[in-house]
């Protein structure tokens, strides 16, 4: 049952579904917000209720005001006191900011610790080196810039929460939980400890705590695996396909003209011509008695394949830069060697071996990389699935998520 709800997902899929909610998700602070803009950017008021009857609402506020009197009550313990004034206030301070309300997305409540929870350790390091209006600045910012990822999972994880059934819902609580012990074992591993109790206060000391960690981790993989469902399977291509990206795509399939070759070069000092005359005389010579070409280069060449015989593999036109040596390697006669010829400071001679016109690469070379071209495409958007949802939901933010208001207007509360 969990196979059929959660399938296995193509490599190709999930690159296209994490790019959607990782990188088309962060949307700069300054884009058009969904709400009004605030005179205060460090400290924004919260949202407003979707409706005074909303039990998820009401739920977040009582959960928010019991945290807030167990705060109040930590702050007076012995316990905490004995880690100096500055600490328990920072903590509180994190506590206090954690437990509000940055968006309500169709009534459910979406926390400051939640977007705040993977920037922990950056956090506690920026609060010892900022002035506390700016850190405040800082935790906005990251807030204003990551917020619109975390309304869209939680789209997705309403959606699909709303789609099943009581007893697939069981099952895939105990799927993700199953999963989470298993992300548990990697975080005490990074975190270099070794019980629950210990990876709680390490992640406490980044401004997050082991509840928080572990309903991100749940509602990433509930939002790619839904995303990976919906997005189904590609549209087969067939050869046709094949063939009309060809033939609408001729640059980059075009060949240029080519040549193989090879050289016998015997180079020269500005005014001390005769050695390099003579060497080269020598190998035209032994080449006319009938020694190969590869054992007189060796011999008697300095170029830079001479090691290699004198051998050049397949030149296109325009690619070298000694346009004199070009012209003769696409004038001369394939199968015959080249007149003598000083080019630059060097007695040159080459032999043309194959040349090839001006044409297209042949299909059937390239049909398999034309294939891996098209593929990505063929796979729906995640992106359009998510940007539905948005059109239809509630969002009641102050910070900006760079949405179209014009179209998500009719339904949000906050307009």
């Amino acid at each position: 049952m969990i196979d059929r709800m959660l399938p296995i997902v193509p490599p190709c899929t999930r690159s296209l579904i994490l790019g959607t909610m990782l990188c088309l998700s962060v949307i700069p602070c300054g884009c058009n917000s969904l709400t009004k803009k605030v005179d205060n950017p460090v400290m924004v008021p919260p949202p407003r209720r979707v409706s005074l009857n909303d039990e998820r609402a009401n739920a977040a506020d009582k959960a928010l005001a019991e945290g807030s009197l167990k705060l109040k009550q930590a702050a007076t313990s012995d316990i905490v006191q004995t880690s100096g004034e500055e600490t328990i206030l920072a903590q509180n301070d994190d506590a206090v900011f954690g437990a509000q309300v940055v968006a309500r997305v169709n009534g459910a409540p979406i926390f400051a610790s939640e977007v705040l929870e993977r920037y922990g350790e950056v956090l506690a390091q920026a609060r010892e080196k900022l002035p506390p209006d700016k850190f405040n600045l800082l935790r906005e910012n990251i807030i204003a810039q990551n917020l619109r990822a975390h309304v869209e999972r939680q789209l997705i994880v309403e959606r699909m929460r709303a789609d099943m059934k009581p007893d697939q819902l069981k099952q895939l609580d105990g799927y993700l939980e199953a999963a989470f012990e298993k992300e548990m074992v990697k975080l005490k591993e990074q975190l270099k400890v070794q019980t629950k109790p210990e990876l709680e206060y390490e992640l406490n000391k980044r401004g997050t705590c082991l509840e928080d960690v572990r309903q991100s981790f749940q509602n990433n993989r509930i939002a790619m695996e839904y995303l990976a469902v919906k997005a189904g399977k590609p549209e087969p291509i067939n050869r046709k396909d094949l063939v009309e990206y060809y033939e609408s795509h001729p640059e980059e399939f075009r060949l240029e003209s080519r040549v193989k070759w090879k050289q016998i070069q015997c180079s020269f000092l500005k005014n001390d011509q005769e050695q390099a005359r003579v060497k080269m005389k020598s190998a035209l010579e032994e080449l006319a008695n009938g020694e190969s070409f590869e054992d007189v280069a060796r011999k008697y060449s300095d170029g830079v394949t001479a090691k290699e015989g004198g051998h050049w593999d397949w030149t296109q036109k325009g690619s070298l830069s000694d346009k004199k040596l070009e012209e003769i390697l696409f004038t001369a006669k394939v199968g015959e060697l080249s007149d003598v010829t000083i080019i630059g400071r060097a007695y040159q001679v080459v032999f043309v071996e194959e040349r090839e016109s001006a044409g297209m690469r042949p299909f059937a070379e390239v049909q398999q990389e034309i294939h891996k071209k098209i593929e990505p495409t063929r796979f729906p958007n995640p992106r359009k699935i998510l940007d539905a949802m948005l059109a239809s939901a509630v969002i009641e933010t102050d910070y900006p998520l760079g949405l179209d208001t014009a179209k998500a207007g009719a339904n949000n509360a906050t307009k």
